[in-house]
């Protein structure tokens, strides 16, 4: 060669030329490890419109305590990003230009459309701690701002069920509960709040109050009807009077909480605010939010933090174990193959 340079000099400087040429002098090298699993499929049975243009793309940090996360906030304000945190959480927000997250972390930010249209950003990548936060920071949750969700909608009964459902009566003498009732537990005094993607009809709850002399009951809505009735926050609401008659009934809309990037910080959020209103309430969650194989232990510390907090407070928290047992993260309608072993949960 004519320079004289030896050649393994000159292949080290392209490679460093290309890698600052692909990422730019101030951020981390592409990685090229992808996320398997459920969230491989979600991307790849998804349309990758191209990299992302979204100026609020975040990603959750678990901190390594509830102290002000200085090193992260610096690091942060170095790469062009910002950080969300409130006193005593565990756990902060870092937000940006996709491009900025991308270069920061070394991921591809993209935005892709889904099978059912939905439109979201997403990294193949997992975004690794730099070493100049690890003090700070334990883990990063993913940067996804899609979360799958499901509804159920009650399914058609067997015939081997007395008039296809339980009336109130068998509902108690069913799961035991008929001497709790002879014992004058019928909930009053107690709340009981009910978080659904689905609304319900006020004419259908007064009609089954009706039907098995049970007295009349109109749940408080938070956040406004989440949609039109589909049967399932009916249902719920009917059971549950059912077995506390005298309880007070609430639903909260939770919807909002998929609508957007922050789904987990969002259930944190809808928690908080439903244990300063009903402190020592009864929680029924019978939703489900994406599965445990497209996120982080990360993306939950907000929702674990929160529900902590109620728990201190006197909540007892019910959440449905999913339609498909260890497969929901098989379900909903972006995985239509036949399940795999990244499937079982």
């Amino acid at each position: 060669m004519t320079s004289g340079r030896p050649l393994t000099a000159v292949l080290t400087a392209v490679s460093v030329a290309a890698a600052m040429f692909a990422v730019g002098c101030h951020g981390a090298p592409i990685s090229d490890a992808r996320i398997g699993g459920p969230y491989a499929d979600l991307l790849d049975s998804s349309t990758d419109l191209g990299p992302a243009r979204d100026e609020h793309v975040q990603v959750t940090a678990a901190l390594r305590d509830a102290r002000r996360p200085e090193r992260l906030i610096a690091w942060s304000d170095e790469q062009g990003l910002s950080v969300r945190w409130r006193d005593g959480d565990a756990w902060a927000v870092v937000e940006g230009p996709a491009s900025s997250v991308s270069s920061a972390f070394g991921i591809d930010v993209h935005d892709y459309r889904g099978q059912r249209g939905q439109l979201f950003y997403a990294a193949p990548q997992q975004p690794a701690v730099p070493i100049a936060v690890q003090s700070d920071v334990a883990e990063f949750g993913r940067v996804l701002s899609y979360t799958p969700h499901r509804e159920s909608r009650p399914p058609v009964l067997p015939a081997e069920v007395p008039d296809q459902g339980l009336s109130p009566s068998a509902v108690l003498r069913t799961y035991n509960i008929t001497p709790l009732h002879d014992a004058g537990h019928t909930g009053a005094g107690s709340t009981v709040v009910v978080f659904a993607f689905d609304g319900f009809s006020q004419a259908d709850l007064d009609a089954y109050s009706a039907m098995f002399n049970l007295p009349p009951f109109t749940p408080e809505v938070i956040g406004g009807q989440p949609s039109a009735p589909r049967g399932e926050a009916t249902m719920d609401l009917e059971v549950i009077h059912a077995i506390a008659p005298d309880a007070k009934t609430v639903l909260v809309n939770a919807r909002p909480t998929v609508e957007g990037p922050g789904a987990y910080q969002k259930i944190a959020e809808m928690m908080e605010d439903a244990d300063r209103r009903y402190p020592g309430a009864v929680w029924s969650f019978s939703i489900g939010w994406g599965c445990d194989k497209l996120i982080t232990a990360a993306d939950l510390v907000p929702v674990r933090a929160a529900l902590a907090r109620a728990q201190a407070n006197g909540t007892t928290a019910f959440d449905a174990s999913g339609d498909l047992a260890g497969l929901e993260c098989k379900g909903g309608d972006e995985w239509s193959s036949p399940p795999h072993a990244d499937n079982v949960g």
